[in-house]
């Protein structure tokens, strides 16, 4: 009885002429219990305007039918490898935000429901897109309506899916998406990694190509998971060293007290309030613009870090440790509280005038912060150099590396000393209000 093809299928694709456009047919055959079946799949030309944006989609398709033939360890290409990898880790926002209107005008009580929705993968859009394409009986209805009640948030924060996206769409996909897997060998991709280039055709950063090659780490595991290749074969990115992880492309600007107080004392109101949080707490731009009212306990003089903002986004902080209660010193106490008055019936510390919400880092730094440092002499400040400033400042004044740790939220104490030069503790309070009284003398 025969029960697979010999033969490595690529699927045939055909434009088909429709009353408004065009749309794209695929068709391939698949064995089930010794019988061959004829498949067609159909791709929308609105979606997919070039055979190569089919091609490219059907990938991990073809991959799949083709399980157990004898040409699939030698033909499958990493491309499915890249496309199970978006499935599985990066759901399209677009396709997530198309899926949400068809809901609305399903479920119009429940907008607030259905804004919430996350997907984990790609699938999940593919399963919920064909319920609504059922007949609309009242078991599907529910079968709908329990999805949207059940959270099911992706497993890579919003900002790694981008910059994961990024990574793909730009260095691995245009070099290895038609390569076969059984042909990425490690010199191959080492000499590639040497090979690549930023801007202005510098050298790429070492915490770029480190970032690429875990990627390229992590796409290998699902391969071997979905057995395109060997579980037992080595990694081959457990071969590839990546130098200058740690060196910095750029020196952080280097910042002393009294700088410090010349240009705060230029600042308009909301920065200034802004850049002494942020230099007295040592907190990221992303947490300092996550800060809600309730963070703060008046009573206890601490704050509670435990979000953070980017790209737009409200999520967890970069770390557990980051996750954390800080001493507010009461000079600072007090400039909060003035601040507060004047924030009306926000529930964010630093609301947008605009939004309401919280306000753009990399808009205050570029039209605030760093023209008016310049004008001080210190060219090229950022809100992370002000963290940087903090670890210095506490050193100069005596503060352990135990007590460094803790105020900058440090899992460990190399990062502390290395790069940067969970019980809060009385020398953390003392180091912190001994660095404000620094910071606000007069």
């Amino acid at each position: 009885m025969r029960t697979k093809r010999s033969q490595y299928q690529q699927g045939s694709i055909r434009k088909v002429r429709k009353a408004r456009g065009y749309a794209w047919e695929v068709r391939f055959s698949e064995w089930v219990n010794g019988k061959r079946f004829q498949r067609a799949m159909t791709f929308q030309g609105t979606e997919y305007p070039k055979e190569a944006d089919v091609r490219q989609a059907i990938e991990l398709t073809v991959s799949q039918i083709n399980s157990g033939t004898a040409g699939e360890k030698a033909d499958a290409k990493f491309g499915a490898i890249i496309t199970l990898y978006r499935r599985k880790f990066l759901p399209s926002e677009s396709r997530l935000l198309e899926l949400k209107k068809k809901l609305h005008k399903l479920f119009p009580a429940d907008g607030a429901l259905v804004d919430a929705l996350t997907v984990a993968r790609e699938d999940e859009i593919d399963e919920i897109n064909l319920l609504l394409k059922a007949a609309a009986t009242a078991e599907n209805i529910n079968l709908l309506a329990q999805r949207l009640s059940v959270p099911n948030a992706p497993d890579l924060e919003f900002s790694t899916r981008e910059h994961h996206a990024y990574l793909l769409n730009h260095y691995i996909e245009p070099r290895f998406a038609n390569v076969p897997i059984r042909q990425m060998k490690v010199l191959m991709i080492d000499e590639w990694l040497l090979s690549l280039c930023g801007a202005k055709g510098r050298p790429l950063a070492g915490t770029t190509k480190a970032s690429i090659r875990t990627l390229l780490s992590k796409c290998f595991k699902l391969a071997a998971k979905h057995e395109f290749i060997s579980a037992f074969e080595h990694n081959p990115m457990q071969l590839i060293e990546v130098k200058g992880v740690s060196k910095r492309q750029k020196e952080i600007p280097q910042i002393t007290v009294e700088q410090f107080k010349s240009i705060r004392a230029d600042l308009p109101e909301i920065l200034n309030v802004l850049v002494l949080a942020d230099a007295s707490l040592a907190l990221r731009i992303s947490e300092l613009l996550a800060l809600k009212w309730e963070d703060l306990d008046i009573a206890k003089k601490t704050i509670f870090i435990r979000r953070k903002f980017t790209r737009g986004r409200i999520g967890k902080t970069k770390t557990p440790a980051s996750c954390a209660t800080l001493p507010v010193a009461d000079g600072l106490l007090d400039i909060l509280m003035d601040w507060k008055k004047k924030t009306g019936e926000s529930e964010w510390m630093f609301p947008s005038s605009r939004t309401g919400g919280p306000r753009s880092g990399s808009m205050l730094l570029q039209k605030g912060l760093k023209p008016i440092a310049a004008k001080h002499g210190v060219p090229g400040l950022t809100w992370h150099a002000l963290r940087h400033a903090c670890r210095a400042w506490l050193s100069s004044g005596g503060a352990t590396l135990t007590t460094q740790k803790g105020l900058l939220r440090h899992a460990d104490e190399s990062t502390t000393s290395d790069i940067y030069g969970y019980p809060m503790t009385d020398d953390m309070r003392k180091a912190h209000d001994n660095l404000v009284s620094q910071l606000l003398e007069h």
